[in-house]
């Protein structure tokens, strides 16, 4: 069964069930929010449960209300009423499950999760210098890693430099050194870029995780336990190699990260 939910709908569907959720139904839903891809191991460990078929139940429960009050009825598991499985299984072998952009959008407008933010729209406040307007379009492009910029970056890692998923659509051509903080020729260099998962691009992007010359990984104090095993992270993930290009862009995020975990 096709699902035409608008995010009308979809919220709606949510502020009806709220007083019906639980706290650990809400930390899995917004743990498969912050993670976009995740498996039911994953989404149940958000949730407090160290046995996925416990949380498995238990999120279902949840995906039936909204289905039921959407008048939805899934071809199999109450799951898919928010999420559509991959083909795509994490490192351990198991199935994993995309929420779907409509849930994203409704959870961020009814304000039960933080939205990352996007600046999509305001490029025309940006000063790119003495430019012409095909340099000014080629760097709007790069902003979004979109463009020159996210051709380069895939053409330089092929799937996620952290955990080699390798479904293009979902990966996202990250800026090492911050827009704000590069120069013009540094914002369209691919060696200036990472490909990573929503959920990696994230924590890069706001500094919470960074790496070292030898792609080892950073993580923030901010970090807990809890949130590492929700967003599918932990001291051994690492960059699966690191050219020499990468090192100086490496190196200056690395000293924000520094800076802001003190």
């Amino acid at each position: 069964m096709e699902k035409r939910f608008t995010i009308k709908q979809m919220k709606s569907a949510l502020r009806a069930i709220r007083s019906k959720i639980s706290d650990s139904q809400m930390s899995m839903l917004k743990g498969h929010y912050l993670c976009r891809i995740a498996s039911m191991e994953t989404i149940a460990n958000s949730g407090g449960y160290s046995e996925y078929r416990a949380g498995n139940i238990n999120y279902g429960k949840l995906c039936r209300r909204i289905a039921r009050r959407l008048g939805f009825k899934p071809p199999h598991e109450w799951t898919y009423t928010i999420a559509t499985p991959i083909e795509e299984h994490d490192a351990k072998g198991h199935a994993q499950w995309e929420m779907d952009r409509v849930v994203l959008r409704a959870l961020e407008a009814i304000e039960w999760v933080t939205s990352p933010g996007s600046d999509e729209g305001a490029d025309e406040n940006i000063d790119y210098g003495d430019v012409t307007e095909t340099e000014r379009s080629t760097l709007s492009k790069a902003r979004i890693g979109q463009g020159i910029f996210r051709t380069g970056v895939v053409d330089l890692w092929g799937s996620c430099a952290v955990t080699g998923f390798s479904l293009a659509e979902i990966l996202v051509a990250s800026h090492i050194v911050p827009w704000t903080l590069a120069t013009n020729k540094e914002r369209l260099d691919p060696f200036n870029g990472l490909l990573l998962t929503p959920n990696f691009d994230k924590l890069f992007d706001r500094q919470l995780i960074s790496f070292n010359d030898d792609g080892s990984i950073l993580l923030s104090k901010a970090l807990t336990a809890e949130i590492r095993v929700a967003l599918g992270i932990n001291k051994k993930s690492r960059l699966r190699f690191v050219r020499p290009a990468n090192l100086p862009y490496l190196q200056r995020h690395r000293r924000l990260f520094l800076k802001k975990d003190k």
